[in-house]
């Protein structure tokens, strides 16, 4: 009995053990299939991300990229500029990019769009509102022709607005009376604007004064009749302390009592003309006259001349002898006694 208790209880032994082989068995076949899943998963993802590459790489083979890509900064408008690709394309678009310190350092190196020249059909892109701070700034253009994208184009060194270039500012002036009306430059509020106008002879007795936006044009009242100013106007930039400045330019105020010596002189000369101009004819037609008669004088006619043919007395002279002869034609006159014949 003992034996026969204890084959039973080795015979509950392996079946148990066989249970629990089983069981492993299959949870390490459920691990090898998870495994499985998990690596097609992970293969089909770096298929796609591939396949999304290589449609990329060539989209971009298939568009050249922008060439000569430069920037223009001109009195702190900063427009930047580039060749576009030589591509069969209808339209072609582009995309710009800017990075400056900001984005550089802070963002981890991201690129902002500029909102105002994505995807335009331009071949230039104001960028002046985009470049609001004195840092440097990368800048990159993309062409895109439908689905097709080239590669970014990089300005070929960093650009700061304090590189830009001040030109000399254009002044005009227009008098009325007593006051003068100066137009002046529109410039942007980075850069200050000075005017020094000073009468002629008294320059070193005045100081610049500062023209903001509002006063633009800038208005001068006051000024003394006959008097001749002069003025020049002044573009500075506080950030990089660099100015330039127009020449010196001069304008004359007019006298009101002058002003109206000009209609009352042309008055006078009409006034002139018109009783010159008759006598001047008579004269002139007197004078021809006098002279034809004296430089070509004629004879009078003789009488015989200024009497007309019907005061004539027409009669014809026949000969009968017999002989021949011809009619003659005589014209006797009717005041005289002479006679006419035939011989």
């Amino acid at each position: 009995m003992p034996r026969a208790a204890e084959a039973g209880r080795g015979y509950a032994t392996e079946e148990g053990l066989q249970e629990k082989t089983s069981v492993r068995g299959r949870g390490i076949r459920g691990r090898t299939g998870v495994r499985k899943v998990m690596q097609q998963t992970r293969c089909c993802l770096v298929l796609l991300t591939s396949g999304c590459f290589i449609v990329q790489v060539l989209g971009a083979a298939l568009l050249s990229h922008p060439r000569d890509v430069l920037m223009e900064s001109v009195n702190m408008r900063h427009v930047l500029r580039w060749s576009p690709p030589v591509v069969a394309c209808s339209t072609v678009r582009y995309s710009v990019q800017f990075q400056g310190e900001f984005e550089l350092h802070i963002l981890n190196g991201s690129w902002e769009n500029s909102q105002a020249c994505w995807l335009t059909t331009l071949n230039e892109c104001d960028l002046t509102a985009d470049l609001a701070s004195d840092s440097d700034y990368n800048l990159r253009v993309q062409a895109r022709c439908g689905e097709a994208a080239s590669r970014w184009t990089n300005l070929p060194r960093p650009f700061n607005r304090e590189q830009t270039r001040l030109t000399i500012p254009i002044v005009g002036v227009r008098v009325s009376g007593t006051s003068a009306q100066v137009d002046l430059p529109d410039l942007p509020s980075t850069l200050e604007l000075f005017l020094t106008y000073w009468r002629k002879g008294q320059k070193i007795k005045v100081s610049p004064l500062k023209v903001p936006q509002k006063w633009r044009p800038f208005h001068m009242s006051g000024l003394q009749e006959g008097a001749t100013y002069c003025l020049f106007a002044q573009v500075y930039f506080p950030s990089s302390n660099r100015s330039t400045s127009s020449e010196d330019q001069c304008f004359h105020v007019p006298d009101s009592s002058l002003c109206l010596l000009g209609p009352v002189t042309v008055f006078f000369a009409l006034v002139l003309l018109v009783v010159l101009v008759p006598v001047l004819l008579w004269t002139a037609r007197h004078f021809f006259f006098i002279l034809l008669h004296n430089c070509w004088h004629q004879e009078p006619l003789p009488a015989a001349l200024i009497h007309d043919v019907e005061d004539e007395m027409i009669y014809l002279i026949k000969l009968d002898h017999g002989e021949e002869h011809h009619t003659i034609l005589v014209l006797e006159p009717s005041h005289t006694g002479t006679q006419m014949s035939s011989i």
